[in-house]
């Protein structure tokens, strides 16, 4: 029996009452996990899987994002090396596609869209069908798009005030193209904007 057996029967026998059960139960083997290299058999590596599953999302659940998204990187390649060692198809590996969607969830949170969209990208890669992660990897999208969005508008409304300011001191050429690129700016981030409101009200008559 290997000492991932071991320790996933005692996981099987635990009732998960809540994320702390979870928590707890992966911090009293952390020193087991941390010693694992390569996974000895498919079973160790697909039970392991499952119980990292419970534990990510235990911390997001107690709303431990950062926390979420540092033990998944930490453990996630070792999981991968074990994904391409025993030839295991990812689009049908329920607990690999759970623990990139916790830490996918946990990206969107802190408003990391761009880490969150490339994360649903690859979800909705493995189910292009899945409406969970098309809805998701829409928002994330849509959270990137924002930004853009932001800045524009902060740079427009630079370049106004600008003008208004200090407009007599500024020659005629250089006014007119500060205040051209700003409209400019602002329009694009008009656009843009209803663009995003269009896509949420569609996606909201699709549920």
């Amino acid at each position: 029996m290997t000492i991932i057996e071991k320790v996933y029967g005692n996981f099987v026998l635990t009732t998960m009452e809540s994320p702390d059960t979870a928590i707890n139960f992966f911090n009293e083997n952390i020193v087991v996990f941390n010693n694992i290299e390569r996974f000895e058999t498919k079973e160790d590596l697909i039970n392991f899987e499952h119980m990292f599953w419970f534990y990510s999302s235990a911390l997001f659940e107690r709303g431990r994002y950062n926390d979420t998204i540092d033990i998944v990187l930490k453990f996630l390649p070792i999981i991968e090396i074990g994904i391409e060692e025993f030839e295991i198809d990812k689009s049908s590996d329920k607990h690999y596609k759970r623990i990139i969607y916790e830490k996918a969830r946990a990206s969107y949170n802190l408003n990391d869209y761009n880490a969150a969209f490339n994360d649903f990208k690859e979800l909705s890669s493995y189910e292009p069908n899945n409406d969970r992660y098309k809805n998701w990897l829409s928002s994330s999208n849509n959270g990137k798009q924002q930004r853009i969005i932001n800045a524009l508008c902060i740079f427009g409304t630079i370049g106004l005030i600008t003008d208004v300011v200090g407009g007599k001191s500024i020659p005629k050429e250089p006014r007119v193209f500060i205040i051209s690129i700003s409209l400019i700016f602002l329009i694009i981030a008009l656009v843009m904007q209803i663009i995003i409101s269009r896509n949420k009200r569609r996606r909201k008559s699709n549920l």
